[in-house]
């Protein structure tokens, strides 16, 4: 680092960096944009990660993901680097406080990815709505606590979002998806796997208002029928979609569905049938 002053951009994603190293990276390299320390698990060395935000105003890309940062780092990273467009904290011990903080100091942002952080609750989602409009990717993966009609707000809030992925919150359902297909025009990509009240009517919505989806989640919405395989194929031609562990009839013992099903292609061809 001392030898290199004008480094913007360094990645150390998987190799284990110490709080001294991020320091000394600090203290010597004070115009970086973009640092990704994924998997340094830095959760005892928040001075370390305060240090760097302080050190460095310029960034605006960070990856701390499984780097188990807790709340008091983020709000540091929030506090001191209002120029964040990417944050990506996933498996971190963070609650509310962190993601209300990025949000208010952080207007700019344009990718977060909060997966695996269970303790987050509508708050977080709600205040990102407020105030982040530039908003395209995200990705709250298991975080079980968020609810339909705040993540639904989410997408009123952030028109331009591409990126939709929320596997595994199983609170959500018909409002989010139907909030996503009005305001959305945009998305390309979507997950909400694991949803077990989202219905026909809702993707139906989604295919027709989304035609620039290439890949699209239904793992285990188990409510789910050939009426939503059928708009997707119609409207959204491009779309890989999953539908494994949905139950559209009789499995073949090799895990295909019956020819009735199978006589959509070839339009379906990149539909995913697979029950687990």
């Amino acid at each position: 680092a001392e030898h290199c002053p004008l480094l913007t951009s360094v990645r150390f994603g998987w190799v284990k960096l110490s709080g001294v190293s991020v320091v000394h990276l600090a203290k010597h390299c004070p115009r970086l944009t973009s640092v990704d320390l994924a998997s340094s698990d830095l959760g005892d060395s928040a001075a370390a990660v305060i240090e760097l935000a302080t050190r460095c105003p310029l960034l605006t890309g960070v990856n701390f993901s499984l780097c188990h940062l807790g709340s008091s780092t983020v709000i540091g990273l929030a506090t001191h680097c209002p120029l964040l467009t990417t944050i990506q904290i996933a498996e971190s011990n963070i609650d509310d406080s962190a993601v209300i903080e990025l949000a208010k100091h952080c207007p700019l942002l344009k990718v977060i990815d909060c997966s695996l952080c269970g303790l987050l609750t509508d708050d977080s989602v709600l205040d990102l709505a407020r105030h982040c409009p530039q908003l395209a990717r995200v990705d709250f993966r298991s975080c079980y606590q968020l609810t339909d009609s705040a993540v639904a707000e989410l997408a009123r809030g952030c028109p331009l979002l591409t990126r939709f992925r929320f596997p595994g919150c199983r609170k959500l359902g018909n409002e989010t998806v139907e909030a996503l297909a009005k305001s959305c025009p945009q998305l390309t990509t979507f997950n909400i796997s694991d949803c077990e009240t989202l219905t026909d009517d809702a993707v139906i919505m989604l295919a027709k208002c989304c035609p620039q989806l290439t890949s699209a989640r239904f793992a285990h919405c188990e409510q789910l029928t050939r009426d939503a395989v059928s708009a997707l194929a119609t409207y959204c031609p491009r779309a890989h979609v999953d539908f494994s562990g949905c139950d559209f009839g009789t499995l073949l013992e090799d895990g295909t569905v019956e020819p009735d099903y199978a006589e959509l292609e070839p339009d379906y061809d990149e539909l995913d049938f697979y029950s687990d």
